[in-house]
């Protein structure tokens, strides 16, 4: 077999490995933008400012909750700090909870997720940020995850980067929108596993809110 025909059969294998990757990441239909909603039912005794003061404790609640990660050592933990220009710092969340509102019925936060790649992949260092709106009525919450953004990093050298091997432009630029970045999508695999990773993490902040209300509602009606 000639060096050629073995590139050519590389390259062929690779656009087929890439035609079968689909993103997983949910799109808007009107704004095109990533975004996630959960309803919560809940006992109709629990009015929507009650909610409202429910929701802004659990944003206060666990810290840990809105600074993800999927490294082994820092999974759910705050992010590691340490002598790299504060690069972590810089997108950590100290404050999740940003707005509320007890007459509309609306609380707001951030959450932030590094996601670390391997070392000789196309993925290094992630940071995605998205913001969380809460809106309540009475014995009913909404939770809504949008305006994602990622931004990507050499984990060498602590700086802004292109992914690996891919210019910086175009849908593969290293920072923007996320919903701009599902186009781009050349890691053969690599880029679902990134695309997953946020999924499985707005899933988890889904049922963590939504446990943290409930057994809220079952100690206030246990006396």
């Amino acid at each position: 077999m000639t060096k050629q025909l073995l590139i050519s059969i590389l390259v062929v294998f690779a656009l087929k490995l890439q035609a079968q990757s689909v993103s997983v990441l949910p799109i808007d239909s009107i704004t095109g933008k990533v975004f996630y909603k959960k309803i919560i039912e809940l006992d109709t005794s629990y009015n929507h400012k009650k909610l409202i003061s429910l929701s802004k404790q659990w944003f206060s609640s666990n810290i840990k909750n809105f600074n993800r990660s999927n490294s082994d050592k820092q999974q759910n933990l705050i992010f590691a700090k340490g002598n790299s220009n504060d690069l972590d710092n810089l997108f950590f969340i100290d404050q999740p909870l940003t707005y509320s509102d007890s007459e509309e019925g609306i609380v707001q936060g951030r959450c932030a997720i590094k996601y670390t790649g391997s070392s000789v992949g196309l993925i290094r260092v992630v940071y995605i940020q998205f913001d969380i709106i809460i809106a309540t009525k009475n014995g009913k919450a909404k939770m809504e995850c949008s305006n994602f953004t990622y931004a990507h990093y050499n984990q060498s050298n602590k700086r802004a980067s292109q992914f690996y091997g891919v210019k910086d432009s175009g849908p593969c630029k290293s920072k923007g929108p996320l919903e701009e970045l599902i186009p781009c999508a050349p890691g053969f695999g690599e880029f679902d596993r990134f695309f997953k990773f946020i999924e499985e993490n707005v899933f988890s902040l889904n049922t963590d809110f939504e446990f943290f209300l409930k057994i809220k509602s079952v100690k206030d009606n246990d006396w």
